[in-house]
């Protein structure tokens, strides 16, 4: 890893562990919303999937989404702020069919929302079954949900890569 990246963890962590003790406010929040991006925007530097429009967070979040009258969870394998690959998904997931994804849950902490989403992929093998879903048209509340829900899972992946 390199020197930039980790010191840039360093600094995310220690802002993290405050926030966990009392939530950031003025310059602190704005110094730590900043580290985030810096860091983000290193990880994407060395991200080398072309194909890939947002970067993607690797990691466990627990999703609760609704299909018509049915509220279902399952978990997905990460995230980005356009959608998220879930796995173990009870529906048969078809491309094109639409689900409102209610809440993420990301280390214990839940970020609900009311965010429409589509089905661009799946594969339904019984083992393994997947889909790939894309966030439809967001309101600005779901977006900030998503956003620190992806903040959040991104903080986790700073701590286990800094051993913490």
């Amino acid at each position: 890893m390199r020197r930039l990246q980790r010191r840039l963890m360093e600094e995310v962590k220690k802002l993290g562990a405050r926030n966990q003790v009392r939530p950031l406010e003025g310059g602190d929040l704005v110094r730590y919303r900043q580290l985030l991006a810096l860091l983000v925007q290193q990880i994407r530097h060395g991200h080398d999937d072309e194909r890939r429009r947002r970067l993607r967070i690797r990691g466990s979040v627990e999703v609760q989404f609704r299909h018509g009258p049915v509220v279902l969870t399952c978990t997905a394998l990460d995230l980005s702020l356009g959608g998220l690959l879930l796995e173990g998904v009870l529906l048969e997931f078809v491309e094109g069919r639409e689900v409102e994804v209610v809440n993420l849950r990301v280390g214990g902490q839940d970020f609900p929302l009311h965010a429409p989403a589509r089905t661009v992929w799946h594969v339904a093998a019984d083992d393994r079954p997947r889909a790939g879903l894309e966030f439809l048209e967001l309101g600005s509340d779901d977006r900030r949900q998503i956003q620190s829900a992806f903040e959040r899972l991104l903080i986790q992946e700073v701590e286990r890569q800094a051993g913490g």
